[in-house]
C-alpha cells in the first residue's frame, strides 16, 4: 500500500508541471473559442498598464444672435460666442449703436449657420447646417409675409474644438 502512495505522489508530482491555469494561456490571457478552435485573448485589466481610451474630441459650442428695435428699424447681429447670453449682449450693443433702444432677439443660431432676410414688409431669422441651407431658408420664410425679401446678414458660429 505504502508503495502505491509513493508511485501516485511521484506521478502527481510529475504531472504538476504540466498543468496550466486558463487551458495553456500566458498570464493575464484567458482562453476563447471552442469547438476546435482555441486562442487566448487578453484580460481586461490583466496586470498590463494600459493608458485609458481616448474620450474623442472634445467641443465648445457657439451662439449667434440677431436682435431687432421695430420703433427705430434696427439691428444687432453677433457670431460665435460661448454663450447665449454673451451673444445677446454683442448683438444688443451693436444694435444700440446704430440707434436702437428697444432691442429685442429675433433669431438665433446655437452649433450652426443662421441668416437675416428683409422685405418691404416683413423680416425673418432662419438657420441651417450651412450659410445656403440659412439663406434659402430666410428667404423662403420672408417671401411668404412680404415682396422683395433679400438676405441682409448672414454668418455661422460653428462649435470649436477644444481637444
Amino acid at each position: 500500500m505504502k508503495l502505491l502512495h509513493s508511485v501516485l505522489l511521484v506521478l502527481c508530482l510529475a504531472l504538476a508541471g504540466q498543468v496550466r491555469a486558463e487551458g495553456n494561456c500566458p498570464d493575464g490571457y484567458y482562453p476563447i473559442g471552442g469547438g476546435g478552435v482555441e486562442g487566448c485573448a487578453p484580460m481586461p485589466g490583466g496586470g498590463e498598464d494600459e493608458p485609458p481610451p481616448d474620450p474623442g474630441p472634445q467641443w465648445e459650442n457657439r451662439w449667434g444672435v440677431v436682435v431687432f428695435d421695430a420703433s427705430k428699424e434696427v439691428f444687432g447681429m453677433s457670431d460665435g460666442m460661448r454663450t447665449k447670453r454673451k451673444a445677446q449682449k454683442a448683438a444688443s450693443a451693436q444694435c444700440k449703436q446704430r440707434g436702437g433702444r428697444s432691442c429685442k432677439i429675433i433669431g438665433w443660431a446655437y452649433n450652426q449657420c443662421m441668416a437675416l432676410a428683409i422685405g418691404d414688409t416683413w423680416a425673418h431669422v432662419s438657420g441651417g447646417e450651412t450659410p445656403d441651407v440659412a439663406q434659402q431658408r430666410a428667404i423662403s420664410h420672408c417671401r411668404s409675409k412680404s415682396p422683395n425679401c433679400g438676405v441682409e446678414y448672414s454668418s455661422c458660429s460653428y462649435p470649436v474644438r477644444v481637444r
